[in-house]
């Protein structure tokens, strides 16, 4: 007897917001600094007693994204934190959204979203190319705001649209 499959494809796209401070303390959010470990406060570093605040420019900025696909704006939303070691986050661990999210459903030209939601970007690693030096990774990038957005083609409430990542 064949098994019958559907395919569900899903994408995750990544956006980071032009803020002028990071997501989580006032530290300047500056893409573009290119030496290691400046811009830098006892939050991005994630020093005991040092407590976040939300960026509520990039906050706004979610909600207006999720006014223009349509989609249900929260009234309750939280944030997680994602454990793990990966020398891009050198605090250990990063500040997103996975279970209430801002922004619910929507749609661009025709593709249903799943979750438009929250989350600080994690900091720039560079590999050595061709005769330059290897530069660390730099920790002056990390903590900017970022958004992402996600659907795909099935039902965004079935149970195989929710498995797909972590951003789903």
């Amino acid at each position: 007897m064949p098994l019958s499959y559907k395919a569900t494809i899903g994408l995750e796209i990544h956006a980071e917001l032009k803020t002028k401070s990071k997501m989580f303390c006032g530290c300047k959010n500056d893409p573009e600094e290119k030496r290691p470990n400046v811009n830098i406060c006892p939050i991005c570093m994630a020093h005991p007693g040092a407590l976040p605040v939300i960026n509520k420019e990039a906050f706004k900025n979610v909600i207006k994204v999720g006014m223009a696909v349509g989609g249900k704006i929260a009234d309750f939303t939280e944030f997680d934190r994602k454990n793990y070691f990966y020398p891009d986050i050198p605090k250990g661990y990063q500040i997103s959204q996975y279970k209430y999210p801002i922004v619910s459903g929507g749609s661009i030209n025709g593709v249903e979203i799943t979750r438009v939601h929250l989350e600080e970007d994690t900091a720039r690693s560079t590999h050595p190319v061709r005769g330059r030096p290897r530069e660390a990774s730099a920790t002056a990038t990390s903590g900017r705001p970022a958004s992402n957005g996600a659907g795909d083609k099935g039902d965004p409430a079935s149970p195989e649209a929710s498995q797909g990542g972590y951003s789903l």
